[in-house]
């Protein structure tokens, strides 16, 4: 996924983070593709993707193994100056992009990146989810590496082999896009994966 491509204009039972400011480093790029949103009535087309971090100092007990906890950021494809996704990497960059930069920022530069992820919590469905609220550049004292790096982009073959490692509700929205209906995409998880519950996956 290029930016310049873009146009202008989980279930789980463990507690949620709690709200506060976290070191944190970008381990997945993941290409949603272009989704039907219904809303209040009106029904839209949206190019989306996800951006995961990891919180290598915030654990969760998976199977007596500590993992570090996973958020993903949710944004809609645009590389409106106005647009969430702009203001966000700016944010993390320190500063907006100059026109030559904007010519040609591939995504995959994301990955293994540092940053300071704010974390804020909302009831949804009845329980109280963590999500990720604002990403601003890596504090001095942010040293840490990814864990794992996990790149899908719907428009590159050659990550279509990283679907298999990604949750069932990862999976089941990609499908779902118009660009893997059009295509006559179906992904689907490893065997192995597919026999794990879904909330032990690393997103």
């Amino acid at each position: 996924m290029n930016i310049k491509d873009f146009p202008v204009g989980s279930n789980t039972d463990y507690a949620p983070m709690e709200a506060g400011t976290y070191n944190a480093v970008c381990v997945g790029i993941i290409d949603l593709g272009t989704q039907t949103i219904d809303y209040a009535g009106e029904t839209s087309h949206r190019g989306q993707m996800l951006i995961i971090f990891e919180f290598p100092e915030e654990t969760i007990d998976i199977d007596g193994t500590q993992m570090p906890r996973n958020l993903s950021l949710k944004v809609s494809k645009s590389s409106n100056a106005k647009s969430n996704l702009r203001k966000h990497l700016a944010s993390w960059r320190g500063r907006d992009f100059k026109p030559d930069e904007l010519a040609d920022f591939h995504f995959s530069r994301l990955l293994g990146a540092k940053a300071t992820v704010a974390v804020a919590q909302r009831e949804h469905n009845g329980k109280t989810a963590a999500y990720v609220s604002g990403i601003s550049k890596p504090m001095k004292n942010n040293e840490f590496t990814p864990s794992r790096k996990v790149y899908f982009d719907l428009t590159a073959p050659e990550t279509f082999p990283d679907a298999e490692r990604l949750p069932k509700w990862m999976i089941d929205t990609i499908n779902k896009s118009e660009e893997a209906v059009n295509n006559g995409l179906a992904f689907h998880r490893t065997e192995q994966a597919a026999n794990e519950p879904d909330d032990h996956t690393p997103f």
